[in-house]
């Protein structure tokens, strides 16, 4: 199940349509992560989340995928 980081930032980025349930996440990022990714992909936006991406703020102007992510470019 995907983690509420990982919920987070897919929602924000567009992978996902914002749905805050778990299993939902998960079932739309297996639609575009190839299975072998997944487990390395979600640990990396924890660490992305802890750092970059936080619940209470999204420091944008310091994210290297700001370009490809909904939520920054909607910041600008």
């Amino acid at each position: 199940m995907a983690d509420t980081h990982c919920i987070r930032i897919t929602g924000r980025m567009g992978l996902t349509d914002g749905t805050k349930d778990p299993g939902k996440v998960e079932a739309q990022l297996r639609a575009v992560l190839p299975p072998e990714e997944s487990n390395n992909f979600c640990h990396r936006m924890v660490l992305h989340g802890r750092a970059v991406c936080t619940a209470r703020k999204a420091h944008c102007d310091k994210c290297p995928v700001a370009p490809w992510c909904d939520y920054a470019q909607k910041q600008e």
